[in-house]
Protein backbone atom coordinates (compact mmCIF):
# COMPACT_ATOMS: atom_id res chain seq x y z
CA UNK A 1 0.00 0.00 0.00
CA UNK A 2 2.94 2.27 0.72
CA UNK A 3 4.32 1.88 -2.92
CA UNK A 4 0.91 2.76 -4.33
CA UNK A 5 0.92 6.26 -1.85
CA UNK A 6 -1.52 4.95 0.46
CA UNK A 7 0.58 3.81 3.64
CA UNK A 8 -1.15 2.03 6.55
CA UNK A 9 -0.86 2.88 10.07
CA UNK A 10 0.22 0.42 12.71
CA UNK A 11 -3.08 0.66 13.82
CA UNK A 12 -4.29 -0.01 10.33
CA UNK A 13 -2.14 -2.91 10.27
CA UNK A 14 -3.04 -4.74 13.22
CA UNK A 15 -6.41 -4.70 12.44
CA UNK A 16 -6.17 -5.92 9.02
CA UNK A 17 -3.77 -8.77 10.77
CA UNK A 18 -6.93 -9.73 13.42
CA UNK A 19 -9.06 -9.56 10.19
CA UNK A 20 -6.92 -12.10 8.36
CA UNK A 21 -6.74 -14.46 11.39
CA UNK A 22 -10.68 -14.33 12.12
CA UNK A 23 -11.40 -14.67 8.51
CA UNK A 24 -9.48 -17.77 8.36
CA UNK A 25 -10.48 -18.78 11.79
CA UNK A 26 -6.86 -19.35 12.88
CA UNK A 27 -6.19 -19.15 16.85
CA UNK A 28 -5.13 -16.21 17.68
CA UNK A 29 -3.89 -14.45 21.02
CA UNK A 30 -5.04 -10.80 19.62
CA UNK A 31 -7.66 -9.00 21.41
CA UNK A 32 -11.42 -9.29 20.92
CA UNK A 33 -12.14 -6.55 22.51
CA UNK A 34 -10.34 -4.25 20.51
CA UNK A 35 -10.33 -6.22 17.36
CA UNK A 36 -6.55 -5.61 16.77
CA UNK A 37 -3.16 -7.34 17.06
CA UNK A 38 -1.24 -6.46 20.22
CA UNK A 39 1.45 -4.49 20.63
CA UNK A 40 4.23 -7.67 20.90
CA UNK A 41 2.74 -9.18 17.72
CA UNK A 42 3.36 -5.48 16.00
CA UNK A 43 7.29 -5.17 17.40
CA UNK A 44 7.97 -8.88 16.28
CA UNK A 45 6.37 -8.25 12.82
CA UNK A 46 8.20 -5.13 12.40
CA UNK A 47 11.54 -6.82 13.63
CA UNK A 48 11.09 -9.87 11.21
CA UNK A 49 10.28 -7.77 7.98
CA UNK A 50 12.31 -4.68 8.66
CA UNK A 51 10.08 -2.09 9.36
CA UNK A 52 10.05 1.24 10.57
CA UNK A 53 7.70 4.11 11.01
CA UNK A 54 8.40 7.50 8.90
CA UNK A 55 6.31 10.17 8.03
CA UNK A 56 5.50 10.51 4.38
CA UNK A 57 5.88 13.56 2.22
CA UNK A 58 2.85 15.07 0.42
CA UNK A 59 2.67 13.73 -3.30
CA UNK A 60 -0.32 14.67 -5.90
CA UNK A 61 -2.50 12.27 -7.29
CA UNK A 62 -1.40 13.05 -10.76
CA UNK A 63 1.77 13.04 -9.85
CA UNK A 64 1.67 9.43 -8.38
CA UNK A 65 -0.66 8.02 -11.40
CA UNK A 66 2.44 8.72 -13.79
CA UNK A 67 5.30 7.52 -10.99
CA UNK A 68 5.33 3.68 -12.69
CA UNK A 69 8.12 1.35 -13.72
CA UNK A 70 7.07 1.39 -16.50
CA UNK A 71 6.96 5.63 -17.29
CA UNK A 72 10.19 5.47 -15.54
CA UNK A 73 11.99 3.02 -17.58
CA UNK A 74 10.71 4.61 -21.26
CA UNK A 75 12.24 8.03 -19.37
CA UNK A 76 15.27 6.64 -18.79
CA UNK A 77 15.53 4.87 -22.35
CA UNK A 78 15.05 8.12 -24.30
CA UNK A 79 17.32 9.95 -21.82
CA UNK A 80 20.02 7.73 -23.03
CA UNK A 81 18.98 7.98 -26.61
CA UNK A 82 19.83 11.60 -26.23
CA UNK A 83 23.03 11.59 -24.63
CA UNK A 84 24.71 8.66 -26.85
CA UNK A 85 22.96 11.42 -29.54
CA UNK A 86 24.63 14.16 -28.55
CA UNK A 87 27.82 12.23 -27.53
CA UNK A 88 28.10 13.27 -23.96
CA UNK A 89 27.77 10.02 -22.22
CA UNK A 90 31.50 10.24 -21.45
CA UNK A 91 31.40 14.16 -20.62
CA UNK A 92 29.60 14.31 -17.42
CA UNK A 93 30.50 18.23 -17.14
CA UNK A 94 28.08 18.58 -19.95
CA UNK A 95 24.98 16.75 -18.54
CA UNK A 96 23.42 18.94 -15.91
CA UNK A 97 20.33 18.52 -13.72
CA UNK A 98 17.83 21.17 -12.33
CA UNK A 99 15.69 21.60 -9.99
CA UNK A 100 13.36 24.04 -8.26
CA UNK A 101 12.02 25.07 -4.79
CA UNK A 102 10.29 27.87 -3.11
CA UNK A 103 10.78 29.79 -0.10
CA UNK A 104 8.82 31.65 1.60
CA UNK A 105 9.58 35.38 3.15
CA UNK A 106 6.37 35.26 5.65
CA UNK A 107 6.32 32.96 8.14
CA UNK A 108 3.00 32.56 11.23
CA UNK A 109 4.33 35.25 13.64
CA UNK A 110 4.25 33.48 17.70
CA UNK A 111 2.09 34.73 20.62
CA UNK A 112 2.93 38.03 21.42
CA UNK A 113 2.73 40.06 25.25
CA UNK A 114 0.08 42.42 24.90
CA UNK A 115 -2.73 44.61 27.15
CA UNK A 116 -5.63 42.28 28.04
CA UNK A 117 -8.96 43.32 25.99
CA UNK A 118 -6.62 45.04 23.19
CA UNK A 119 -8.98 44.00 19.95
CA UNK A 120 -6.09 44.03 17.17
CA UNK A 121 -2.51 43.40 17.63
CA UNK A 122 0.04 43.34 14.50
CA UNK A 123 3.57 42.03 14.40
CA UNK A 124 5.81 43.21 11.44
CA UNK A 125 6.81 40.97 8.38
CA UNK A 126 8.12 41.48 5.46
CA UNK A 127 4.94 41.22 3.61
CA UNK A 128 1.37 40.68 4.71
CA UNK A 129 0.79 37.93 2.48
CA UNK A 130 2.87 35.24 1.69
CA UNK A 131 4.94 35.52 -0.69
CA UNK A 132 7.46 33.04 -2.46
CA UNK A 133 10.75 32.66 -4.36
CA UNK A 134 11.37 30.15 -6.80
CA UNK A 135 14.98 29.06 -6.92
CA UNK A 136 16.29 27.50 -9.65
CA UNK A 137 19.24 25.15 -8.90
CA UNK A 138 21.60 23.30 -11.25
CA UNK A 139 24.30 20.95 -10.94
CA UNK A 140 26.73 18.75 -13.67
CA UNK A 141 27.45 15.10 -13.13
CA UNK A 142 30.69 16.33 -12.69
CA UNK A 143 30.00 18.09 -9.65
CA UNK A 144 29.94 21.75 -11.23
CA UNK A 145 27.32 23.97 -10.37
CA UNK A 146 25.76 26.86 -11.63
CA UNK A 147 24.32 29.82 -9.38
CA UNK A 148 20.73 29.89 -8.44
CA UNK A 149 18.35 31.90 -10.86
CA UNK A 150 15.83 33.79 -9.86
CA UNK A 151 13.30 35.89 -11.75
CA UNK A 152 13.69 34.43 -15.20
Amino acid sequence: MQELGFGLSVTDIKAKCYASAVQAGKDHQFNDAERKAGPYWWWSFKERYGLSLRTPEKLAARRAVTANRQNIDDFYKKLLDVVIELDILQKPERIYNCDETGVTFVVKPSKIVTQTGKKVIYSRTFAEKGVTQTVLGCCSASRASVPPLDHF
